[in-house]
Parts: structure tokens; sequence; C-alpha cells
């Protein structure tokens, strides 16, 4: 049973992954620009 677009359950837990994503990846560049190796 597969619906076209995904659960709102599961839009939340997308979402809450897109943020960590964008925060870890702004993260890596802050410590690249400061030219820590991490």
């Amino acid at each position: 049973m597969s619906a076209p677009q995904d659960s709102p359950t599961r839009k939340k837990q997308k979402a809450r992954r897109r943020r960590k994503l964008a925060k870890w990846r702004e993260k890596q560049a802050a410590a690249k620009a400061t030219g820590a190796k991490s």
C-alpha cells in the first residue's frame, strides 16, 4: 500500500532530517573555513 505522496509523519521526519543535514553542512563549511580537520 504505497501512497503517491508521503504521509504526514514521513514528511515530518524528512523535514527534520533536512534541517539536521543543513546544520551539519553549515558546521562542515565553518570548520573548513577555519582550516580545522574534522
